[in-house]
């Protein structure tokens, strides 16, 4: 988005909703599907074990389990999450 200071403005003034259907219009073009997952507790839900707590986000970038000593990137981990949430639709 940096690279990009126009789109980066078009899509920071775009509502969310505009957003949404814009990529449903885009994924629908290509041949690709858009599925909504909520993102509750995604970022504190270790991927590898499932166990969810408050205390698994040491800091906002660092991940690590109190149950089972994953760590990964906090991102990542949430990610890994809301990926199996969309493809248990």
């Amino acid at each position: 988005m940096r690279k990009n200071h126009h789109l980066a403005k078009a899509i920071s003034e775009a509502s969310w909703s505009q957003f949404r259907t814009m990529l449903e219009y885009k994924a629908e073009w290509y041949g690709k599907t858009v599925i909504a997952v909520h993102p509750t507790r995604t970022s504190q839900r270790c991927h590898a074990c499932g166990h969810t707590e408050k205390a698994n986000r040491p800091s906002q970038a660092e991940f690590v389990c109190q149950k089972c000593g994953h760590t990964d990137n906090a991102d990542v981990n949430a990610s890994k999450n809301i990926k199996e949430l969309a493809l248990a639709v």
